[in-house]
């Protein structure tokens, strides 16, 4: 729920509580014990790492700081994910995409989420297509360059579709 939370105040524009919820859901995972908080069993670390990228990439700072932790927390989820676990691949890849297009690499946005966009067209989840419209909007925040008008293309045609 702390998790949760702290994506819920950073899209409210509130950083110091949303790091305060970040830092409680940190502090609750590391003191969960399996046999006493059964939520441990479907929220794993790639879970929390997901939460933490997505909050991160939320915040309306957007500083290197808060980039680098979105980064960092984003790419093990991604990595921790077996193949099964499409969707929140899908998820995950997207945001980190937005977070490397707001903040300057589009060339590593426009990789990683042409790989978002291959997933949701595998994946068919009205939510992982909807949540692809902030890449799309970052995207065409760099219209001029072939790639990223290329991917938010990409992105019209599936939302679309």
């Amino acid at each position: 729920m702390c998790a949760n939370a702290a994506w819920a105040y950073a899209v409210l524009d509130d950083e110091k509580c949303s790091l305060d919820s970040l830092a409680r859901a940190h502090d609750a995972f590391a003191c969960a014990d399996a046999d006493t908080a059964p939520w441990v069993w479907f929220f794993h670390e790639a879970d929390l790492d997901a939460l933490s990228g997505v909050v991160n990439a939320a915040l309306p700072s957007r500083s290197p700081r808060t980039y680098t932790a979105a980064t960092e927390h984003l790419y093990r989820a991604v990595e921790a994910r077996n193949p099964d676990m499409g969707r929140s691949q899908a998820f995950e890849l997207t945001t980190l995409a937005t977070a490397h297009l707001r903040n300057g690499d589009p060339d590593q946005g426009v990789h990683i989420g042409q790989q978002a966009v291959d997933l949701a067209r595998r994946v068919r989840s009205v939510r992982v297509i909807d949540r692809l419209a902030p890449l799309q909007q970052a995207a065409l925040a760099y219209r001029p360059r072939g790639e990223t008008a290329d991917l938010a293309a990409d992105i019209a045609t599936l939302r679309a579709s």
